[in-house]
């Protein structure tokens, strides 16, 4: 585990789980920018699109919230809210 400053990026791979396809991977970067988690594949790299990050995670209105543009080319992400964040 290692831990994120106000705003850094870090690298790293997803490799696929189905087992007979075991030699596939995408680089993926994780930025953390004042508080939101951001995840991009570096797969659009070479795409010119307005949305650089395609899955945000957020605190919203006290609610916990998963951002995904599932389609890149579209401004508005879709919305998960995962539930109320308690105080800790």
């Amino acid at each position: 585990m290692y831990q994120m400053s106000e705003k850094s990026e870090k690298g790293i791979f997803l490799s696929e789980q189905k087992s007979d396809e075991i030699n596939k991977k995408v680089k993926i970067k994780i930025k953390n920018t004042y508080g939101q988690l951001w995840i991009k594949s570096e797969q659009f790299k070479n795409l010119k699109v307005d949305k650089d990050w395609e899955i945000g995670l957020e605190i919203w209105d006290g609610m916990l919230r998963l951002l995904i543009y599932e389609n890149i080319t579209v401004e508005d992400p879709r919305i998960i809210n995962l539930g109320k964040v308690e105080n800790k």
